[in-house]
């Protein structure tokens, strides 16, 4: 949990704000950049940090830092927001370091933002294991789409999780063991093939090629799964985690 921060927009203020296991966030700082958008500025750093290329994708092995931000005004009404909910900082931009965005000082990461604009992903720039410490890392928030104001002050937290990242390809779920309730495919008793992103997922019934759970009818979806035959499907658009993804 962060330490409470309290900034004016137009200013800067530095302060130390969360400290979780061996990821540090420290030197929180809001500065002033135009009349929609300030700098949250930071310093980062990790234990046993690492990023290695492999099979044609430099980003096949690596960690990451999941940063984000939690803001609201100092004041409502003319009263201190003791009470106020907390609101989640949205950053403007997206990509690995998009303009504006700064990574800093120390070891070298690339800033990576995803499309809601909702915190960055901070890893390592290059390959390499150990420590990352980086010094002045700045993002870019979009103070108005939390409905505020240049002349506002403003209280403000920041957040961080350790993640590993998962390089997109093919496998299996289920380990062929047959225990209660476990994935498989309906030819009995086989691990399930995740194949593509894509894939329509067949449900129960178990025929060859479904995703079925050991003595059970299969994983059910409220629009898709039919009561009757037990059969269904999940639609090509069900993140089935073939694409790449981090996790905790």
């Amino acid at each position: 949990m962060g330490k409470l921060v309290t900034a004016a927009l137009g200013a800067a203020l530095v302060a130390v704000c969360a400290t979780a296991n061996n990821l540090r966030i420290s030197n929180l700082e809001v500065k002033g950049r135009d009349n929609q958008t300030a700098l949250i500025k930071f310093d980062i750093a990790w234990e046993n940090s690492w990023r290695f290329a492999d099979e044609g994708d430099p980003l096949y092995f690596h960690d990451a830092a999941w940063v984000f931000f939690k803001v609201k005004p100092d004041v409502v009404d003319s009263v201190p927001s003791d009470n106020y909910p907390w609101q989640h900082a949205r950053l403007a931009g997206s990509g690995v370091n998009p303009p504006g965005f700064e990574t800093g000082e120390g070891t070298a990461v690339e800033l990576a933002v995803p499309a809601d604009g909702m915190g960055l992903f901070v890893r390592r720039a290059a390959d390499g294991v150990g420590t990352t410490a980086v010094q002045k890392v700045a993002a870019v928030w979009d103070f108005t789409a939390n409905g505020l104001a240049k002349t506002d002050k403003v209280r403000i937290q920041a957040a961080g999780l350790e993640v590993c990242y998962v390089a997109a390809g093919a496998f299996k779920v289920g380990d062929g063991q047959g225990d209660m309730g476990q994935f498989e495919d309906g030819q009995g008793g086989q691990p399930y093939a995740i194949t593509n992103a894509t894939q329509e997922i067949l449900l129960g019934g178990g025929a060859p090629g479904t995703l079925n759970s050991h003595q059970g009818t299969g994983m059910a979806t409220k629009d898709d799964f039919n009561y009757t035959t037990g059969k269904g499907a999940l639609p090509p658009a069900f993140p089935n985690g073939y694409n790449a993804f981090y996790c905790m």
